[in-house]
């Protein structure tokens, strides 16, 4: 399997993994609303359902490009090399860049929940959307960092093999 194949590949099984989570967190806040009934748990459900339904819009968009990103690069690599410098890296430097903001904006979200399940002790709504927002954007950082690492070894492959 060429480094190409292993990035792609990659990407796909951890949006697989996505998509398991974000059905299990979504089927949780709908038994949290519809079961459960308490405010703690009723604010808990709505992070449970607002991230993991972003979190499958973007598996399910990167689980059905994919394929055809990796059909793409692959034939850049043997026909037309120069087409990973101009084109390829210069898309991932920009995914790598995107990663950065997107983590600061989670650790945002992780702090604000922290502050929120803290702080809002008299209103049990508060404090478990604060839970929910704390674990939702957790899982979403671990994620990035995962995807960033493996974006990140991808780049350095293809800057090899254009002497970039």
């Amino acid at each position: 399997m060429t480094p190409i194949q292993e990035y792609f590949d990659g990407e796909k099984t951890q949006c697989t993994l996505g998509l398991i989570l974000a059905l299990l967190f979504i089927g949780l806040a709908i038994f949290f609303l519809v079961q459960v009934k308490t405010d703690y748990y009723r604010g808990m459900a709505y992070p449970f359902l607002a991230i993991p339904v972003l979190l499958f819009v973007i598996c399910v968009t990167i689980i059905l490009r994919a394929p055809e990103d990796m059909i793409r690069v692959t034939k850049y690599a043997i026909e037309q090399p120069t087409k990973i410098r101009t084109e390829e890296i210069p898309r991932m430097e920009k995914v790598i860049r995107n990663f950065k903001l997107i983590k600061i904006v989670e650790i945002a979200f992780i702090l604000a929940g922290i502050g929120m399940f803290f702080l809002a002790t008299k209103y049990p709504m508060i404090k478990g959307a604060g839970m929910g927002l704390t674990i939702q954007s957790t899982m979403l950082l671990i994620f990035d960092l995962v995807a960033e690492k493996r974006g990140s070894v991808y780049i350095e492959y293809l800057r090899s093999i254009t002497g970039v």
